[in-house]
């Protein structure tokens, strides 16, 4: 066995062996990287019509060293997350980004992964690329009011949600 087959299963079996545990953040992150490139192709679609921003590893590691990363698998595969972020000063979860696989999309993953961040107990503000529709519907429907609006990046205009009631989830 060549030294690159021996690699290639080594890194098929720990990718399997990484989506074992699906509730326990702990046991489940044991490879960054296969993370990062697993929800980054979740989003791949949205970031190219720019209706959101590409995910950076840096939040997306802090947030799972914080336990600010929530996920949902099928079949051991993560197929929607959200990576969360603390904000001391204010005393805020900032969602950062959520995304769900095209594939599994109208099946309640958003609405359980937004639970999970409201079950913290803490207020929430996220913003949300202006022409994305279907995300800004889905936030609206969850409670969430507009606070203000801005322009990320090179004039994309985003719409900024904040959740003040983090107490209440939605069970559907």
């Amino acid at each position: 066995m060549s030294l690159l087959e021996y690699f290639t299963k080594d890194l098929k079996i720990m990718y399997k062996d990484l989506f074992n545990n699906t509730k326990n953040i702990d046991n489940f992150l044991t490879d960054k990287e296969v993370v990062f490139k697993t929800c980054s192709n979740i989003v791949k679609q949205e970031v190219n019509s720019k209706l959101m921003g590409w995910i950076f590893r840096r939040p997306l590691f802090k947030s799972i060293d914080d336990n600010l990363f929530f996920y949902e698998t099928i079949q051991n595969e993560i197929v929607g997350f959200c990576i969360c972020r603390y904000l001391k000063k204010t005393k805020v979860i900032s969602i950062d980004k959520i995304g769900v696989n095209n594939n599994y999309r109208s099946n309640g993953i958003g609405f359980r992964l937004l639970n999970e961040v409201k079950k913290l107990g803490l207020p929430i503000k996220l913003d949300v690329v202006k022409e994305n529709k279907r995300a800004v519907n889905f936030y609206k429907r969850n409670g969430f009011n507009v606070i203000g609006e801005k322009v990320l990046g090179k004039d994309i205009e985003a719409v900024s949600y904040t959740h003040l009631r983090a107490h209440e989830t939605r069970h559907d």
